[in-house]
């Protein structure tokens, strides 16, 4: 939890969590950059050292060393259409691309642009009410198909915490040769395993600012061998081939918000914590609503959304912003956008109804203790909705 100097709390994490605490330092210590890490003079090395510094970090932390390059980027949004973009736009081979009613719009709406280029769009659904992926329809749908496969596979859902396991990318990837890019933005210190990634799978991407480091700049894994084309032309950097000055700054503030971050991570505290919370809260709404996630198998450690019979899920945010508590409606990185959510009509639910939710997201070290003081705050405001 963060409180704001404003006695205002902040649950809306998987939006955009508070910069880190060594973040912070850094900056007043003033020790930044200014420098282009692409020049060739002593200060240029020096920004490059620190980029360097951040890159062999993350391989050692997601263990992709042997077998991925990383690049960094502006965000998740960038990462993903990338990825994307370069599958459907390159070989001259019929062309499958697989996008879920359950993606975010970073990679969902890539569909509005896809009569551009000679490639198959199939928009599915393949979840049960419990959020949980089809894994065997979707193998027996892809077979069905000739050509290049494209999927991109949201590991942790934005708006519900439900997670589909990265097991079941692998055995697609196995069962079909599908290209999967895996939208890892939301799974850093929110499931157990979170930087075990199978090296079988083409590429993950990630968003800095999901775990304390500053917006406005993510990473990329993908296959050393992968003919990688960026969104943006110009000359190559000296340490990747994306075109532009690499931002040094937001660079090395990844690396020192994931260092911190998974200092303080506690899976199984922050597992009994959440779940508390989802069994209060669940048994506090009754027969005015319920816990979206409740039923299902996999869940991350920091993340519940809260359903409503007859109440609109804008109308309950705005009591929770005038008691001065901060929560999310619909998906983390579009929360003033509110149409149908498709999300939630993809688990069963009436489009009528579908914005009749929102989300809490809270801090990757998430503790019992905290989820007590936070039941007690949010039982208060509920209360006086019904």
């Amino acid at each position: 939890m963060v409180k704001l100097t404003n006695k205002r709390y902040y649950f809306d994490y998987n939006s955009s969590s508070p910069l880190a605490k060594s973040v912070i330092e850094w900056f007043a210590s003033g020790d930044f950059f200014v420098t282009n890490p692409n020049s060739l003079h002593t200060s240029g090395k020096k920004s490059l050292k620190y980029i360097r510094e951040t890159q062999t970090y993350l391989f050692d932390t997601f263990q992709l060393g042997a077998t991925h390059q990383v690049f960094f980027h502006s965000g998740a949004t960038e990462g993903i259409n990338t990825f994307v973009i370069n599958e459907i736009s390159t070989g001259d081979e019929e062309k499958h691309l697989i996008l879920f009613e359950t993606d975010h719009s970073s990679a969902y709406k890539i569909k509005n642009i896809t009569d551009q280029y000679k490639i198959n769009l199939h928009l599915k659904t393949l979840v049960n009410s419990a959020g949980e992926l089809k894994t065997d329809e979707l193998i027996r749908f892809i077979k069905t198909l000739k050509g290049k496969i494209i999927i991109n596979y949201t590991w942790v859902n934005n708006e519900t915490g439900i997670i589909w396991p990265l097991d079941e990318a692998v055995r697609i990837k196995q069962a079909t040769g599908a290209f999967i890019h895996v939208d890892a933005t939301q799974s850093v210190c929110k499931l157990k395993d979170w930087n075990l990634l199978s090296p079988m799978l083409d590429a993950y991407t990630y968003s800095g600012h999901k775990f304390g480091a500053l917006t406005g700049v993510g990473f990329s894994f993908y296959k050393k061998d992968y003919p990688i084309k960026y969104l943006v032309n110009g000359a190559k950097g000296v340490l990747h081939g994306r075109p532009g000055t690499p931002n040094t700054t937001g660079i090395y503030s990844i690396y020192l918000a994931l260092r911190e971050t998974i200092k303080k991570y506690d899976h199984d505290e922050s597992l009994a914590a959440i779940n508390y919370l989802k069994d209060q809260l669940d048994n506090l709404l009754k027969n005015h609503g319920y816990v979206i996630s409740k039923n299902s198998l996999n869940c991350c450690t920091n993340t519940l959304s809260l359903f409503f019979n007859a109440k609109k899920g804008l109308d309950v945010l705005n009591m929770f912003d005038m008691n001065g508590i901060e929560v999310g409606v619909g998906s983390a990185c579009s929360s003033g956008i509110l149409g149908p959510n498709r999300v939630l009509i993809a688990y069963g639910v009436d489009e009528n109804k579908s914005n009749n939710s929102i989300r809490f997201s809270f801090e990757t070290d998430l503790t019992m203790e905290k989820a007590k003081t936070y039941f007690e705050m949010i039982k208060k405001i509920l209360l006086k909705a019904f």
